[in-house]
């Protein structure tokens, strides 16, 4: 690991909201590394209630000593739980804090490459890459000018995760630019 990350002061936060009444939950955790780099990830969700209600069992047996019946039932449970939450948002943020372009290219040397490099691999990969163009064109944006990157989904209709993610993969598999039928996407980078 590099010095700059080992010497470096890190500061984590989560939070966890939820609304018993209406079965919305949020998750966000943002992390930063004092001096080189900051991020953030926040989602939110609908249809919350048998995740949480299975998260609270799975804690209260982990107080006993479960039996192997007992943690089976629990991870069925949230595995079924996880494939009912619905997504409604979900954002991703890296931003400069001071260094990060330095501390990229300083590991980029260590791999053999020079930023140059990096941005034509990247730009090749892209290239095939079954995104939507302004996704490729914040990514573009970010690694040539390495100060933030923000990518934003809302998914406009209600539907589990299980029914979003076939969706999404059969739209990026035929056609990425159809994606704005089912979420909606905003990205920038620079």
């Amino acid at each position: 690991m590099s010095p700059e990350l080992v010497n470096a002061t890190y500061h984590l936060k989560t939070s966890l909201a939820y609304d018993d009444a209406s079965g919305a939950s949020e998750v966000k955790f943002a992390t930063s590394a004092e001096g080189i780099v900051k991020t953030s990830f926040n989602a939110a969700f609908g249809n919350s209630k048998a995740f949480m209600d299975a998260s609270l069992a799975a804690s209260k047996i982990q107080g006993d000593t479960p039996n192997l019946e007992q943690e089976l039932q629990v991870q069925s449970q949230m595995m079924t739980a996880m494939q009912s939450l619905e997504l409604k948002s979900l954002a991703v943020n890296i931003d400069n804090a001071g260094t990060l372009p330095q501390f990229i290219e300083a590991e980029l040397a260590q791999q053999g490459m020079t930023k140059d490099d990096f941005e034509a691999v990247t730009a090749q990969q892209l290239m095939y890459s079954p995104m939507p163009q302004e996704l490729k064109d914040a990514i573009t944006g970010f690694v040539s000018g390495m100060e933030s990157l923000s990518i934003s989904v809302t998914v406009p209709q209600s539907q589990n995760m299980m029914a979003l993610g076939q969706q999404l993969s059969l739209a990026m598999a035929q056609n990425p630019e159809t994606l704005s039928e089912l979420i909606k996407i905003n990205a920038s980078g620079k």
